[in-house]
């Protein structure tokens, strides 16, 4: 499993922010799951 800065760089890199919505349901399934992660590694540390 990669570690927190690796799951942060990769959310901001696939996910821009200039994008206000994320397009396609897989893309949004993908953001929650990365997403969801990040914030599982933040409760835990």
């Amino acid at each position: 499993m990669p570690g927190y800065v690796e799951m942060v760089e990769e959310l901001t890199t696939r996910f821009s922010l200039l994008e206000p919505q994320i397009v396609g349901e897989q893309n949004q399934k993908d953001f929650i799951t990365l997403f969801g992660a990040i914030l599982c590694m933040r409760t835990l540390f």
